[in-house]
């Protein structure tokens, strides 16, 4: 996640709920051998979070790179598609910054008759977030998306 980095050490781990009775019966008997019964804290991850990493370009930046993809306030019906497509693909969650993702874009066919619907999580790293829309803008008619989870 954008918070650890997938380190599970940085996220509270949830314990089954214990019986008040022997809860009670294993803290008597820890105070009576001198041990106490304290909750290990979960370690930080060790380097910045990847939202913070994440965000290179100031929002105001971001948002004026989007605002030409919004529909006009006195557009009257939803926008349509130049053309006819044949097929829409599904995808979400891309993460085209882990492991050979991006290798797999770039090896996909071009299908011009093909519109992408892409939602989720597409790469924590904004440069390659935009590379991978160039790519797939390339390999398919039409890329919408849909960020986040």
């Amino acid at each position: 996640c954008l918070r650890c980095g997938v380190n599970v050490a940085a996220h509270e781990i949830p314990k089954p709920k214990e019986d008040p009775k022997e809860a009670k019966k294993a803290a008597e008997a820890a105070k009576a051998e001198g041990k106490s019964k304290a909750e290990p804290k979960p370690k930080l991850p060790p380097e910045p979070l990847l939202i913070e990493k994440a965000v290179a370009l100031p929002k105001e930046t971001i948002m004026a790179r989007w605002r030409a993809l919004d529909c006009k306030p006195d557009q009257k019906e939803w926008p349509r598609l130049p053309k006819d497509y044949r097929e829409v693909v599904a995808w979400s969650d891309l993460h085209a910054d882990m492991g050979q993702n991006m290798e797999h874009l770039e090896r996909l066919p071009e299908t011009p008759e093909a519109v992408l619907v892409l939602a989720g999580d597409l790469a924590t790293n904004l440069e390659i977030m935009e590379s991978g829309f160039r790519l797939l803008k390339e390999k398919f008619g039409e890329v919408f998306y849909v960020p986040g989870n």
